[in-house]
């Protein structure tokens, strides 16, 4: 999954997490093709620049901060963790999607190719 290019990841501020997972997994950042939220061009439109910000403007929906605060380090992770980083990852998607799609219809004739980065 993680190595297809069928399989768009996307999500803010991507660097820190794919590092991470790539030490935690053993493998190299180069195959990882992934879509940052911040290198989409209606990403300048929002003054809200966290994840939950982008969420309240392009999706109408609030991100509990709560399980966020809490120590991602510590194992097993709670189930308030892990829907936390399903939310996460789940929202990334919707947002990208909807910004996607908005920039689409105001930009008909020309529209945008997703960006990349590695």
């Amino acid at each position: 999954m993680l190595t297809s290019p069928y399989i768009h990841k996307v999500g803010l501020e991507l660097h820190n997490d794919i590092k991470k997972l790539c030490q935690d997994l053993q493998c190299s950042a180069s195959f990882l093709s992934c879509h940052d939220i911040k290198t989409h061009p209606f990403y300048d439109i929002s003054e809200k620049k966290s994840l939950s910000g982008l969420a309240s403007v392009f999706l109408d929906y609030h991100i509990k901060k709560t399980s966020r605060l809490s120590n991602w380090e510590k194992s097993p992770l709670t189930p308030a963790q892990i829907s936390y980083a399903a939310t996460d990852a789940w929202i990334s998607l919707l947002i990208f999607n909807e910004m996607h799609h908005q920039y689409t219809q105001r930009h008909t004739a020309n529209p945008p190719t997703l960006p990349h980065t590695s």
